[in-house]
């Protein structure tokens, strides 16, 4: 496996996962906005720090890979507290898990 900041090219791709985010079309010499389903491009900066946006769009959101980790160690966490709580309050009430 390639380390990132071994890449001599940038690294983006494009997920399968879609925000909503604005578009315009144009009827009878007016441009009007709506709202269009857009996928989410992920850009590798450099082996510290990546970024995200939709696509056909600039505006750009950065994150750190170890702020990601963290944040996905977090929501398991928060989901097997979750069960446990759901398994102990179901016992409370006499229900079968």
């Amino acid at each position: 496996m390639t380390k990132v900041s071994k890449r001599k090219t940038r690294l983006s791709f494009e997920t399968d996962a879609e925000m909503r985010g604005w578009g315009s079309h144009t009827v009878e010499k007016k441009t009007l906005r709506r709202p269009v389903m857009r996928p989410i491009i992920i850009e590798v900066d450099n082996g510290f720090h990546g970024c995200v946006r939709l696509k056909g769009t600039r505006q750009t959101f950065d994150f750190s890979w170890e702020g990601l980790f963290l944040w996905a160690v977090e929501q398991k966490v928060m989901k097997e507290r979750a069960e446990k709580k759901r398994i102990r309050d179901a016992k409370k009430k006499g229900r079968r898990v």
